[in-house]
């Protein structure tokens, strides 16, 4: 809904109307975003467990792939026992202050040092860009200040005539499940169906790309991010 509203907000034209034309309320967002502060979440990059016994930090952290005594640590920090549900995270730029009261879960903190499982994939983070720019690809590298190492895939598409975003990205993104996301997330943010130019840049989750940066330089309108690993 809050998404929604904002796209609503993006592309429809100013009425007049103070109350019609402010910018969608903080309200209008999941209870989850509301406790940890931030406006939308990756799914992707979150891990849910439910349980219907009651289970430990050592069960906890088998399931969740963390280190078990940083998890205990912080259960007796909290004279927490055990629990039947749990939900992990992974997000860097958390505001840690903010997400100390969440109305319906228990915040323990942040887990430093991951266990990754044996086999396990580097997580991939994919980003997407609409515009109506024409640019090269080394004129996109040179003015986002990217390096090559830093980058997995980088994809731009331009068109003298407005094409349709989907198409592209299914034609653009080898990886079906993640072009379907991409698809899906514009038809949930009621953006419009055609563009110029669809920018798909893909890179290893351990590089911080900066987003605004990018669009700002760059000329074009930030659509997501998206996880796979």
């Amino acid at each position: 809904m809050y998404l929604k509203a904002w796209a609503k907000y993006d592309h429809e034209l100013p009425t007049g109307n103070e109350e019609q034309d402010a910018e969608p309320s903080p309200n209008l967002r999941c209870q989850f975003c509301k406790d940890l502060d931030i406006d939308t979440y990756d799914e992707d990059m979150m891990i849910f467990k439910y349980y219907n016994h009651l289970v430990d930090a050592d069960t906890i952290a088998k399931d969740l792939h963390v280190d078990s005594q940083q998890l205990s640590k912080l259960f007796e920090a909290y004279k927490i026992e055990n629990c039947n549900a749990v939900i992990a995270y992974h997000e860097d730029n958390l505001k840690l202050k903010k997400t100390s009261q969440p109305t319906l879960l228990k915040h323990l903190g942040q887990l430093d040092n991951p266990e990754m499982p044996a086999g396990s994939k580097t997580i991939k983070s994919h980003y997407l860009w609409i515009g109506a720019v024409k640019l090269s690809k080394a004129e996109i590298i040179k003015s986002t200040g990217l390096k090559g190492k830093e980058i997995d895939s980088l994809n731009f598409h331009y068109s003298k005539e407005k094409k349709r975003i989907d198409e592209t990205i299914m034609l653009e993104v080898q990886d079906f499940d993640l072009a379907e996301r991409m698809v899906l997330n514009l038809d949930h943010m009621g953006i419009s169906p055609t563009a110029h130019a669809v920018l798909l840049l893909s890179a290893d989750n351990s590089f911080k790309i900066d987003i605004e940066e990018i669009s700002k330089t760059l000329g074009m309108d930030f659509i997501a991010e998206f996880a796979t690993g």
